[in-house]
């Protein structure tokens, strides 16, 4: 099945990117052509006919650097489309899925949207392109070679190509197993980078000597991890090329024995000698494309996966003590059994305040959650960190958390088509004077709207 995350990778820019390419290794092929029948010319005695060729070939090798330079910017272009695609894709199946925000989520899948999937990109778009750049330059140099000097050279190349697609076959899992393991090493390390920020900045020495101890662990891992990674992949592409090597010098020892007499021949099949060490280096090298693209292919899946995550069957209402919650509203209060029944409580009200209480840890900020989801664009639901979330003057506000937490109000009073707001502990770190300040701004909005709201310090 060709999953989305390998389809993300379809986009105008990589097909341009592979075009000019093409076009690139066309005139690198024409340059074998040219200096081929040049050498036979001049070993001829057609020293007229060689230097017309000679000339063609120059000019071959000038003309190459605008389409290679051309490939090399739309491959830039097709990372970051490739990217763009994914997190349009990402973001359509998983908008809205609020109980997903939690930290327990967060902290496991986070670092594959901001790492992992612009690097899994990155690496896979390169890596397709040196694969059809590398595929085409020896198809097409041999292809020159073996039309003009004896087409019984493709086999000498075909017979290597051979043994280098039994081996891939044969290791194909094995090199998968080292690579995936090499990128659940990174997420771990990843991870582990998120949150220091924190640890560093606060200045408490208990927390940054444990975090710098998970630090040591994850980077001896990730160590490990890559090491294995590369020497399996090493390993396995010495030996095989090395046997793919041995076929094509049998090859050119044979050549060279028929045409023992041949000097225009001899000439020419020497003259390919620069030409033919590319290619086999470029065998070499596609070999390794094939073998990181085992590596590199698991590396999408396990994308793929966590680009549906939120489709994962679940049910977070377990982490809710609804027996333990109270919701007040003006002078009553009720509790609920459910996120569906309270919801539809809610549906009944135009407008008002209602305030989730209970304890720490009964799950309030869960069940905001749930009724974020319940009620999709109806509902605009604000985190305790509300820092990350895109506003348009958040930015420029640089005072007191209390200050900027204004600021965000004033733009949620002026969003249209919402029925629900929803506040997580909005009066976490805020003194008095801004509870109160907040507050007032909350009993404007209940005016118009319907509040739910879980407070840190009770109301």
């Amino acid at each position: 099945m060709f999953q989305k995350t390998h389809r993300e990778m379809i986009n105008r820019s990589g097909l341009l990117s592979l075009l000019w390419a093409t076009l690139q290794q066309m005139v690198v092929a024409s340059s074998t052509y040219f200096i081929i029948i040049a050498s036979r010319l001049g070993a001829e005695k057609d020293f007229n006919g060689a230097l017309k060729y000679i000339a063609a070939f120059a000019v071959s090798l000038l003309v190459v650097f605008l389409p290679n330079t051309l490939s090399l910017i739309y491959l830039q272009k097709w990372r970051l489309e490739s990217f763009e695609k994914f997190v349009n894709s990402f973001t359509a199946v998983n908008f809205g899925k609020t109980t997903w925000s939690h930290n327990r989520d967060k902290t496991v899948h986070e670092s594959w949207l901001t790492n992992e999937a612009l690097n899994v990109y990155d690496n896979a778009t390169n890596l397709l392109y040196q694969f059809f750049s590398t595929l085409l330059s020896f198809v097409l140099n041999i292809a020159v070679i073996a039309v003009i000097l004896d087409w019984r050279i493709l086999g000498w190349y075909l017979g290597a190509c051979l043994v280098l697609f039994v081996f891939n076959r044969v290791f194909q899992k094995t090199i998968a197993a080292a690579a995936l393991g090499a990128q659940a090493a990174r997420n771990t390390l990843n991870n582990t980078m998120l949150t220091a920020w924190e640890n560093i900045f606060i200045g408490n020495r208990y927390n940054i000597e444990r975090w710098h101890a998970d630090l040591n662990v994850n980077l001896d891992g990730s160590r490990r991890a890559i090491v294995h990674y590369d020497l399996v992949r090493s390993l396995i592409s010495s030996v095989t090329v090395s046997l793919a090597i041995v076929l094509i010098a049998a090859g050119n020892a044979i050549y060279l024995f028929q045409y023992r007499d041949d000097m225009p021949m001899i000439a020419a099949l020497m003259i390919t000698f620069p030409r033919q060490l590319q290619t086999v280096q470029n065998i070499f090298a596609f070999f390794n494309l094939c073998l990181s693209w085992s590596g590199i292919s698991h590396q999408l899946s396990q994308l793929n996966d966590f680009l549906s995550m939120s489709q994962t069957p679940r049910n977070p209402e377990r982490f809710v003590q609804f027996a333990n919650i109270s919701i007040a509203h003006g002078n009553e209060s009720f509790k609920s059994t459910a996120a569906a029944e309270l919801i539809q409580r809610l549906e009944e009200s135009t407008c008002g305040r209602f305030t989730l209480r209970g304890r720490n840890g009964m799950g309030k900020s869960t069940l905001l959650a749930l009724i974020a989801e319940g009620t999709g664009d109806r509902s605009f639901f604000l985190p305790s960190k509300f820092g990350e979330l895109a506003f348009r003057h958040l930015d420029t506000v640089q005072e007191s958390d209390g200050n900027r937490l204004l600021a965000v109000f004033e733009e949620i009073r002026s969003i249209n088509g919402v029925k629900f707001v929803l506040l997580d502990e909005w009066d976490a770190n805020l003194d008095a004077e801004n509870i109160r300040l907040i507050d007032e701004q909350i009993n404007l909005l209940s005016k118009t709207v319907t509040v739910i709201e879980s407070r840190h310090r009770g109301s």
